[in-house]
């Protein structure tokens, strides 16, 4: 009996041990996800400004409104790591 109880008690150890390790790893996936996004937003942003404008103008225009780019960037990133 009491071999049957340590059985038992080692599997729900190691059934919660793989469980924390799904949830970590999934909350870093998310996490990693969401930053790739905010700085592919930002690629984005910079390159097409740059190619329609010039690298100058996308400098001042980031500069003039990076809490607006950098807010948007952040929420799209939080989005797609609740997504993922």
């Amino acid at each position: 009996m009491a071999d049957m109880i340590k059985r038992i008690t080692a599997s729900i150890t190691s059934h919660r041990h793989v469980q924390i390790q799904d949830m970590t790893s999934n909350y870093i996936k998310s996490v990693l996800y969401g930053f790739l996004a905010s700085g592919l937003l930002l690629g984005i942003y910079f390159v097409i400004l740059t190619l329609v404008s010039g690298w100058g103008f996308a400098q001042d225009q980031f500069f003039q409104f990076s809490y607006f780019i950098v807010s948007l960037a952040l929420g799209f990133g939080i989005q797609i790591g609740l997504y993922v």
